[in-house]
């Protein structure tokens, strides 16, 4: 039982730092492409660093199903993530993470469509709150240091987008852990070379210069291991607390706890206040997470 809240509070704290992180990046760096690149080759990086930290500590597996799923992930991670920053510089960060928490979504469409899998009641219900949700964030406001603003369309659209790209992403893995479960680890290190060196070789083309000079800055880098080591804590919660507990009990705990940590650091360290519409949205999805996780 301690194990588990000790789990739960990692997840909590870990999704915020790294909401948290990246945005502090995005302030001090902007939003551009360019940028959002860069951070996303040291973002890449730094997860390729810390996996190999992690355990299990084995001779990794090369086959030709390692390297395409991986890339093919990578490049749409790369995009997503560029997506991402975007919508942060557009609009309330708490809400644009909530709603990325939603790219699970894209994953059970993708397996109705394409697996042959049926939907719960509970995953309908979850389906339905969803989209609940996404209207009341549409018809919303923030403050931030004061500052009331409105969510616009670019930023729902942005968000969506990107939500939508990292679902497609994930895809990916799903589809490589089908067939080779028991390489979770080789995935998590060749996406991370991969992305890593796609968004470097563009940087690099784009903008040399710029590039060396964001790599040098200490601030930067210091989020970026930051956004990096959270990543990989929580990914190692996920996979070994998974295999310990059951997935009806696990996931559905999980992704709450996940989303309650980016809206709590997003009020208590961001400062952000939300409107009425997005606390009932919050609240929605929420809910629409338990459901989906149900089956």
């Amino acid at each position: 039982m301690w194990g588990l809240v000790l789990g739960m509070a990692v997840v909590f704290v870990t999704k915020g730092a790294n909401m948290l992180a990246m945005k502090k990046v995005e302030s001090k760096q902007g939003s551009s492409l360019l940028q959002s690149l860069i951070f996303t080759m040291l973002f890449s990086a730094a997860q390729l660093v810390f996996t190999l930290l992690m355990p299990p500590y084995k001779p990794l597996a090369i086959t030709l199903d390692a390297i395409l799923y991986p890339t093919a992930y990578a490049a749409l991670y790369i995009v997503a993530y560029v997506l991402c920053m975007k919508a942060y510089s557009e609009g309330s960060v708490s809400m644009t993470n909530a709603i990325w928490s939603f790219n699970t979504v894209v994953v059970i469409a993708y397996g109705v469509c394409f697996w042959g899998e049926t939907l719960s009641f509970w995953q309908i219900l979850g389906l339905l709150l969803f989209f609940a949700g996404l209207f009341f964030y549409s018809r919303s406001s923030y403050a931030t240091n004061e500052v009331k603003k409105k969510v616009t369309a670019k930023w729902l659209i942005l968000t969506i987008a990107a939500t939508i790209t990292i679902g497609a992403a994930t895809t990916f893995t799903k589809l490589f852990m089908l067939k080779h479960g028991d390489m979770g680890k080789e995935f998590l290190v060749y996406y991370a070379i991969a992305a890593t060196l796609i968004s470097g070789v563009i940087c690099l083309c784009m903008g040399a210069k710029e590039t060396v000079k964001t790599v040098a800055d200490k601030h930067v880098l210091l989020q970026t291991l930051i956004a990096g080591f959270t990543c990989v804590l929580w990914n190692f919660v996920y996979v070994t607390y998974l295999a310990v507990y059951p997935s009806a009990v696990f996931l559905p705990l999980y992704s709450v706890v996940s989303m309650l940590g980016i809206l709590a650091f997003g009020v208590a360290i961001l400062k952000e206040k939300i409107s009425r519409n997005a606390i009932i949205a919050s609240v929605l999805s929420l809910a629409s997470i338990l459901f989906l996780n149900l089956q």
